[in-house]
């Protein structure tokens, strides 16, 4: 029997498991501010209960979570509200 891929509307190298609806499964709480590229922002919905911050890094364009409840996620989410 085949294995089944991640869900749909899976990130890349985000929260591959299947177990999980949610994108993120570690967090990070500190990231220098000049290795962010991107940051996204996730809302809680009926797939995930949980608000999510996937930021992308200048190097390598790596993604990872950030924890926001951490000082840097909730800095990246007031300065989101602005």
């Amino acid at each position: 029997m085949a294995q089944p891929g991640p869900h749909p509307g899976a990130r890349p190298g985000v929260g591959d498991r299947i177990s999980s609806r949610c994108l993120c499964d570690s967090f990070i709480k500190e990231i220098r501010r000049n290795l962010i590229k991107k940051v996204e922002f996730f809302y809680p919905s009926v797939f995930c209960t949980r608000t999510e911050i996937i930021i992308t890094t200048n190097k390598k364009k790596k993604r990872k979570c950030v924890d926001p409840e951490s000082a840097v996620g909730k800095h990246l989410l007031a300065n989101k509200e602005k």
